[in-house]
Formats: C-alpha cells, sequence, structure tokens
C-alpha cells in the first residue's frame, strides 16, 4: 500500500507538468515524515524526498533543492537516523554540480571582463593623455623650430646685405674710387 502511495506521487512529480502537487508533494512528504513510524515507511519517503530534489534540480533549481533537503533532514533525523546519511550524500551530489560551477565561472569571466574593460578604459585614457602631451611638445618644438628658422632668414638676408656691402666695397676700392 505505501509502495502504491509512494508511486503516486513520484508520477505525479515526475511528469511533465507543473502543478501544485508537487508543491503540496514537496509539504506532503516532511508531514507524512512526521507523522510515520513504519520504518519501511521512512525509506520510502526519503526516496520520494530525493526524487522530488532531483527533479527541482533538473529544472535548474538547485539552490531550491538544496533548501528542501536541509529542510527535510531534521525530520529524518528524528525518525530515523540512519537513513540521514543518504541526504546528505545527495546534499553534496548537488553541490558539485557543473551548474553551480557554470554560474560561479561565469560570474568570475564577468568579472575578470569588468576588470579588462576598467584596465582599458585606463589605457586609453593614458594613451589621449601621452598623445596630447606628444602633440603639445611637437608643436612647441615646431614652433621653436619656426622661430629658429626665422631667426636663421634674418640672419643669412643680413649676411647676404653685409656680403653684398663688402663686395660693392672690394671693388669699389679695387677700381680706385
Amino acid at each position: 500500500m505505501v509502495a502504491v502511495a509512494a508511486v503516486a506521487v513520484l508520477g505525479a512529480c515526475s511528469g511533465g507538468k507543473e502543478s501544485k502537487s508537487c508543491e503540496a508533494g514537496e509539504n506532503a512528504v516532511i508531514t507524512k515524515l512526521q507523522h510515520c513510524t513504519n520504518p519501511d515507511s521512512i525509506s520510502v519517503y526519503v526516496d520520494q524526498a530525493k526524487a522530488y530534489a532531483q527533479k527541482l534540480v533538473n529544472e535548474g533549481k538547485i539552490d531550491e533543492a538544496k533548501a528542501y533537503l536541509d529542510k527535510i533532514t531534521p525530520v529524518v533525523q528524528q525518525k530515523a537516523p540512519a537513513l540521514v546519511s543518504t541526504l546528505e550524500t545527495v546534499k553534496t551530489a548537488i553541490s558539485k554540480l557543473p551548474g553551480q560551477v557554470a554560474d560561479s565561472t561565469a560570474s568570475t569571466i564577468g568579472d575578470v571582463a569588468d576588470s579588462i574593460a576598467a584596465k582599458g578604459k585606463d589605457v586609453k585614457d593614458a594613451t589621449v593623455e601621452g598623445a596630447k602631451s606628444v602633440y603639445n611638445s611637437a608643436k612647441e618644438v615646431g614652433s621653436k623650430g619656426i622661430d629658429a628658422a626665422k631667426e636663421g632668414v634674418s640672419k643669412a638676408k643680413d649676411g647676404v646685405a653685409n656680403t653684398a656691402d663688402h663686395a660693392a666695397e672690394a671693388i669699389n676700392n679695387a677700381l680706385g674710387k
């Protein structure tokens, strides 16, 4: 009779439909465990609890599965301490699921990406500042070069004028004027 009831509850929760019967099954198993005195029935109810936790895991509700097992463990401890190790094994297995590792990895990757983006912005800002500095330096050097060139041209003009004056004077001296 107990086996038939267990199959009925498992069948209701393991089908494709999402229904309140599964949520009721969660609380029903706890209630059944609290009122049960038959060790065989307790074992069946623990199996139902494991099946319900597996259903939650299959739906991607890993934290809910852990919470459910944490909720049911004290009742099992009270009624059938020997079965607690079964629930602990299931909890341990759930804690090692790839979904949690993937969530943790995704979070870490997100943190790294944010860090890289921040560093990229810092590099961009430093590059812009460096470029401005190079531009200003080049502008200053260019300005000084232009000023020096202007001064050189002015001195060259003066030199040409002096050379022309000296040449004229030398010619005049040579002609005897």
